[in-house]
């Protein structure tokens, strides 16, 4: 199965691909993506509605054309961002094998806070004072999630580990330089004053906690005093 959601290589604004060399399940994947329908109208078999538009077909066959080009460009971004990354403590890669290639959908470090001296929210909050969008994906991991809980029950803390240090970075087929840049010199700054931006982190945490006033049954956002936190980095 191959998604063609926004954020992957190939798009087409939604929707996605089923492979399979086997010509009774392609079959029977063809009757179930609209209703099971047959062509009289009758559902053979339980399906849904899940035919892909004629628009967006044509976004996907165009972007699959650029497909090699985009996994280039992508390990290209990777190795930039890695040996930028490197020089800073406390921050890990994904280990990809020599006979291996990633297609690098996203780009994800982990964060170890006693080196780096911030955990990852620490780091996320101070890249957002300064317009750079990231994502912690995978955190909560499955099993901690609300609609599964019910179902853990073995210890998984190395997977609670990398949900806790995991940060996906800004990745995308057509990056410039100067992108790539600034996000590299940011995270390196922030690293540099880590100690002042979780002083300030923490000052924040304790003056957003709205205030009643005196006598007030009742909690306005006129009446409640917040602190606005504003990472510097120098």
């Amino acid at each position: 199965m191959f998604s063609l959601s926004p954020t992957k290589l190939v798009v087409a604004g939604e929707g996605g691909i089923i492979a399979t060399n086997c010509d009774d399940l392609a079959k029977r994947l063809r009757l179930a993506r609209e209703y099971g329908n047959d062509g009289t109208y009758d559902s053979v078999l339980i399906g849904l509605n899940g035919r892909l538009p004629e628009i967006s077909a044509l976004l996907a066959v165009e972007s699959l054309r650029a497909l090699n080009s985009a996994v280039e460009n992508r390990n290209a971004y990777a190795a930039f961002y890695q040996r930028e990354l490197r020089k800073l403590p406390g921050i890990g890669f994904q280990e990809v094998r020599s006979d291996d290639c990633s297609a690098y959908k996203d780009f994800v470090i982990t964060i170890d806070e006693e080196q780096f001296g911030l955990n990852r929210d620490e780091l996320m909050a101070a890249l957002a004072a300064e317009n750079i969008d990231t994502r912690s994906y995978y955190n909560p991991p499955v099993h901690l999630q609300t609609s599964y809980r019910r179902f853990a029950g073995h210890d998984l803390h190395v997977t609670e580990k990398l949900a806790r240090q995991c940060l996906s970075l800004p990745m995308w087929s057509q990056m410039e330089s100067g992108v790539l840049e600034r996000i590299c010199a940011s995270i390196e700054a922030i690293q540099r004053n880590c100690e002042e931006i979780r002083g300030q982190h923490a000052g924040r945490e304790r003056a957003t906690i709205p205030v009643q006033p005196r006598g007030s049954d009742d909690m306005t956002g006129d009446s409640a005093d917040e602190c606005e936190f504003l990472a510097s980095v120098g």
